[in-house]
């Protein structure tokens, strides 16, 4: 299992705080920023999910509160992103993470679409509780590749 630090969106140090340019706060909308931080620890970057979304604003990396993919490499030079699947493909996410590779995946929470990241051992770290539970607690729908440059 790919060993991170576990962050939870609704975290008091961080909840209240804006996520991009828009007015979502970590508390209710800060899932994608805060699963990405988790990934980004991964890497050698040890930030909390507050100081993930000030450097990604620092370079333009939100439209509205909405994370801008290609620009988190801008931020975060040692990752590189690679693509955002609308479909969930559960062989192609098992052979990233067994290749030591971290992956953003979107599910469905209560209905609402909600990132978490997968770690192997069928875990996922989700922002939603703070804690790592079984990648069977959500219906994945879709996923974002970072690789990792080392």
């Amino acid at each position: 299992m790919i060993k991170t630090k576990i962050y939870s969106q609704r975290d008091i140090r961080w909840s209240w705080k804006k996520v991009g340019f828009g007015k979502g706060r970590f508390g209710t909308i800060g899932c994608t920023v805060t699963a990405l931080t988790g990934l980004l620890f991964v890497t050698g970057y040890n930030l909390t999910p507050d100081k993930v979304a000030e450097k990604l604003i620092a370079v333009n990396g939100f439209i509205g509160d909405l994370l801008y993919w290609s620009k988190v490499e801008k931020a975060f030079p040692r990752v590189k992103f690679l693509y955002r699947y609308y479909k969930y493909n559960n062989e192609e996410v098992k052979k990233l993470i067994s290749s030591g590779t971290p992956v953003l995946v979107e599910v469905l929470l209560y209905g609402s679409r909600h990132w978490v990241l997968f770690l192997g051992d069928k875990m996922m770290s989700d922002p939603w509780t703070g804690k790592v539970l079984p990648t069977s607690k959500y219906q994945p729908i879709g996923y974002s590749i970072f690789t990792i440059n080392k």
